[in-house]
């Protein structure tokens, strides 16, 4: 795993002056919009064991990370489908969360890390409920995937930047320059978010494989 202390030579020579825990701090947090905008760590997390009359379960994430998007779940080797709270209640009435059971067939996302079978199942099952998920660094994470390191310097420097050279009355400040960063990491988030929707081949947006 890296640091956050790992991107220092890619950001200090940019902002003379500045102290190594300030810079230390807007690396992570450029690593967390990053990860979470580009969707780049992407995961299926460990199975989770099926309680009977259990709804909510909580998702095993790696240490130092957390759930930022809910990408896929299922229950076996069934596919759930996505809803919100205002879906269930439409689908499958007022006792969709208390007295409802069954063969889970949806899933939502109640809140961080956490993921609701509806209706609640019936049985119970080791190992059942398995889940894709796009993950995101910590607000306190000690470390970050060696992979952001290896692969996005320039891009976690971009967005480091972005927030320090904009903060006021430092030797380092540089409010137009501040700009010039963050549209470049904005355009990376857009570039490699784009090359996660195309599934990181060469196939263009917006079409089908057929496969036979």
């Amino acid at each position: 795993m890296a640091t956050p202390g790992d991107f220092l030579g890619h950001v200090l020579p940019a902002v003379p002056g500045c102290p190594d825990l300030a810079a230390k701090l807007d690396i992570r947090r450029a690593c967390v919009q990053f990860c979470r905008e580009a969707r780049v760590w992407r995961a299926w997390l460990d199975p989770v064991d099926v309680v009977a009359g259990w709804m909510e379960y909580a998702l095993p994430v790696p240490v130092g990370a957390t759930v930022a998007r809910v990408e896929e779940a299922k229950l076996g080797d069934t596919r759930l489908g996505p809803m919100t709270r205002e879906d269930a209640l439409a689908a499958y009435g007022e006792t969709w969360d208390t007295g409802l059971r069954g063969e889970s067939r949806n899933y939502l996302v109640p809140g961080p890390g956490t993921l609701a079978l509806v209706p609640i199942p019936a049985r119970d099952g080791a190992g059942l409920l398995k889940v894709f998920a796009t993950l995101e660094p910590t607000p306190t994470a000690a470390t970050v995937p060696d992979w952001l390191l290896a692969d996005y310097p320039e891009t976690i420097a971009h967005g480091a930047l972005a927030r320090l050279l904009a903060v006021p009355g430092k030797p380092w400040s540089n409010p137009q320059l501040a700009l010039w960063h963050g549209r470049r990491f904005q355009a990376d988030i857009g570039s490699y978010a784009a090359v996660v929707a195309q599934g990181w081949t060469c196939r263009p947006l917006g079409t089908r494989s057929v496969f036979r």
